[in-house]
């Protein structure tokens, strides 16, 4: 019998209780033996895929989630899916032995392993079909259909109740894959996975090539806050299409500033003026040291810096910071390699500065990052002055290689911060 368990199940249904409308709590259980999974899953209100993976995979554990009146949510992992869960709901207890196994059944739903994108898509999708599944099982309407045949059946979709909170107005990407099909079993699971969240996506920048085998978009991830501590907003994909054997492939990578985006994107073939974001999106940089910084990172070539660590947080009181560790490959920077560059948007988001400081080793950058206490004024600093806001979060890893000529910097005198959440672009 095979396995499909991982060891997040449990932090992930807790974090998923937390993002779900109203008051949630999970309850999660271990499975010592595989006879023990049936039990807590024996009413699971589904006949597809969750009921599926309990009667074929040894799952060893589970959680149940617990909401308003009473609503019951089965989570497991997704068999041979590392990033998705399978969330399923229970039936009520009033239909357990009376509608149980109609047509009616409101299937369970794969989500992404991100807690917040996956109470969004349980919310939007799981929940009102389980709302429309209860309301199509109660009496008034079972008799109504008893008299009326399937046409009350269909007509009851129009009456029944939407979503528990507003539609946000999201929409999948448009990839242009019509009549393409993926080009390895690979690509198949890499579409499924992005599929789960690109609803998400805002579009910042986006080419397509006259002859149609390329695609390339620029985009800010509107749910990076909510994701792990640190996620950078900025998410790049390069789409190829192979017009003789209709098939596609495509390229993703996560950036923390739009010019090491951008850099990625012309990388990978981009026109670079396709690549250039309108600052309608964003607010303007606030002086030339933020547009010369920004220029460098995006436009030159020859694998001069590679993109160590970054993180990203912000407060609606502190406003927005972006650190980005890179280790400089030139030689005038071989004394202190390590290039800490540091973006800022006060709360106001009328503007940004970007700055640049130098430090011999990686440690001695996180360190001054972790006891910088104090905001700084940004508006009229030089390249060569710490100005921004540090974080005392750990920073996470990256690899990709951006490019710049040398600018004179000097290593600041450290003092401490608070860690923030949150993003600066608008939705």
């Amino acid at each position: 019998m095979p396995r499909a368990s991982r060891a997040d199940l449990s932090s992930f249904a807790s974090r998923v209780a937390q993002h779900l409308p109203g008051e949630w709590s999970s309850d999660y259980l271990s499975h010592p033996t595989y006879p023990d999974q049936f039990p807590r899953a024996e009413y699971i209100w589904d006949m597809a895929m969750v009921q599926g993976a309990v009667s074929t995979y040894v799952l060893n554990h589970d959680a149940i989630l617990t909401g308003p009146d009473g609503i019951r949510l089965y989570v497991i992992d997704r068999p041979l899916h590392p990033k998705q869960f399978l969330v399923g709901a229970f039936a009520p207890d009033a239909l357990k032995e009376t509608y149980f196994w109609s047509k009616e059944t409101p299937h369970g739903i794969a989500v992404s392993n991100n807690p917040a994108r996956a109470a969004h898509q349980i919310t939007q999708r799981l929940l009102p079909r389980y709302q429309q599944a209860v309301a199509r099982t109660e009496p008034p309407f079972l008799e109504h259909a008893a008299e009326h045949g399937d046409r009350a059946a269909d007509q009851s979709q129009t009456t029944r109740p939407g979503p528990i909170i507003p539609d946000l107005g999201l929409t999948p990407m448009d990839y242009r894959i019509e009549g393409y099909v993926p080009a390895t079993d690979q690509v198949t699971d890499e579409l499924r996975d992005l599929l789960l969240c690109d609803e998400y996506f805002a579009v910042r920048a986006a080419y397509h090539s006259p002859d149609e085998r390329h695609s390339f978009w620029l985009l800010f991830d509107r749910l990076a806050t909510y994701d792990a501590p640190g996620t950078a907003e900025y998410v790049t994909l390069h789409l190829t299409r192979d017009l003789e054997e209709r098939n596609f492939d495509f390229r993703l990578a996560r950036h923390p500033l739009i010019p090491l985006a951008q850099n990625w994107l012309i990388r990978e073939g981009c026109p670079a003026q396709s690549a250039l974001q309108s600052h309608q999106d964003r607010p303007p940089p606030a002086d030339s040291v933020t547009t010369r910084l920004e220029d460098q990172l995006r436009s030159n070539a020859g694998d001069r810096y590679e993109l160590v660590d970054h993180y990203t947080s912000g407060s609606p009181d502190l406003g927005i910071q972006v650190r980005a560790l890179l280790y400089d490959r030139h030689p005038d920077s071989e004394s202190a390699p390590y290039r800490l560059f540091l973006e800022e948007t006060p709360p106001s988001l009328r503007t940004y500065t970007l700055r640049e400081i130098s430090f011999t080793t990686a440690a001695k950058a996180n360190a001054w990052a972790r006891h910088r206490h104090r905001k700084r004024p940004m508006e009229s600093a030089p390249a060569s002055r710490a100005t921004r806001q540090g974080q005392t979060e750990p920073a996470r890893v990256a690899t990709q290689t951006v490019t710049a000529p040398p600018a004179p910097v000097t290593s600041p005198q450290p003092s401490a911060t608070p860690p923030l959440s949150g993003h600066r672009s608008k939705p």
